[in-house]
């Protein structure tokens, strides 16, 4: 994929993102966050990286919360991610044991995305 990847002290606010820059594309990550959150943001950026590479020649970096649910290109990422880390029958395990969409909001999936049927996720159709 030819990503670069970079750590730099970033503001608090912002953990980390990607651009693309004469036909290069990077990932900036916080050098504060521990090993977990930088595989998750590594994850996560990696899937603007491979979804989004158009938008991000076209717009240019544009600041965005992760998890505000108001953005289909971070539930995009947020998905990517997801399929990169959780193992399937990890996912099934814990979504077994509900009955509601509780657990899926642990996982800060947007509501509108899921049902849970018989234990398993199925994404909704728009």
């Amino acid at each position: 994929l030819e990503i670069k990847i970079h750590f730099y002290n970033l503001e608090k606010k912002l953990k980390g993102f990607f651009f693309y820059q004469s036909r290069q594309k990077n990932i900036v990550i916080d050098s504060n966050v521990n090993d977990v959150l930088e595989r998750i943001l590594i994850a996560h950026e990696l899937g603007h990286a491979v979804l989004h590479t158009k938008i991000a020649m076209m717009k240019g970096f544009q600041e965005m919360e992760v998890l505000d649910g108001r953005s289909q290109d971070e539930d995009e990422a947020n998905f990517f991610a997801a399929e990169l880390l959780l193992e399937d029958k990890e996912v099934l395990e814990c979504l077994s044991k509900y009955s509601s969409l509780k657990p899926l909001n642990s996982f800060m999936f947007p509501q509108h995305y899921w049902t849970i049927n018989s234990a398993f996720c199925t994404k909704k159709e728009n």
